[in-house]
């Protein structure tokens, strides 16, 4: 259980540099962590899973560079998101699933807006196909000497290009035969994958 230059640590191991930390582990560089695993660089994280230079998230899974993002999978800088799987850079939306670039939506797969209810029935029908793959998806990885995300070192400069480009990479750690799958989904959008 190592704790390391680290401060008021219950329940948790493997912290290192980090403060106010609970029921954690794999936790680096990050302050105010409840009921969490594999975070770097975050603060204000309760119950989250593979989440990076991120705050204030949820309940959420594989975020990294993103604020206010609750009950979503998959997203890469974005703000104020709930309910999102697998997109990047949407701001204050909510419901949405493979999408890029938006601001202000609901209900999109693909970047088009679709009823709730199909909405709903694709979200589960993908997701149940996502977890049999288990860990399949991370951002990063405590057993690399580099930590990684999309295949760019940690360092590298996020742009305007670079996003999109991190994203497209972010999607090929998705199996093949997902990817097949989701090519059969009804408003399937081949650029944004």
């Amino acid at each position: 259980s190592f704790v390391d230059i680290s401060i008021d640590i219950k329940d948790s191991k493997y912290i290192y540099n980090s403060t106010s930390v609970n029921n954690s582990t794999e936790v680096f560089n990050s302050s105010d962590i409840e009921n969490s695993n594999e975070i770097i660089f975050s603060d204000s994280i309760k119950g989250s899973v593979d989440i990076g230079f991120s705050s204030f998230v949820t309940d959420s899974k594989s975020i990294f560079n993103a604020k206010n993002i609750q009950d979503s999978i998959g997203v890469f800088d974005g703000e104020e998101n709930k309910e999102v799987y697998f997109s990047a850079q949407l701001y204050n939306c909510n419901h949405c699933l493979f999408c890029h670039s938006l601001t202000n939506e609901s209900f999109c797969l693909f970047n088009r807006k679709i009823d709730p209810k199909n909405w709903f029935v694709i979200k589960e029908l993908i997701l149940q196909k996502w977890e049999k793959e288990a860990n399949a998806f991370k951002i990063f990885s405590f057993e690399d000497t580099h930590f990684e995300w999309c295949g760019k070192e940690e360092n590298s400069k996020i742009g305007p290009n670079g996003s999109v480009i991190a994203q497209r990479k972010y999607f090929y750690k998705i199996s093949n035969e997902l990817i097949e799958y989701l090519k059969t989904v009804p408003y399937y959008n081949k650029w944004l994958l």
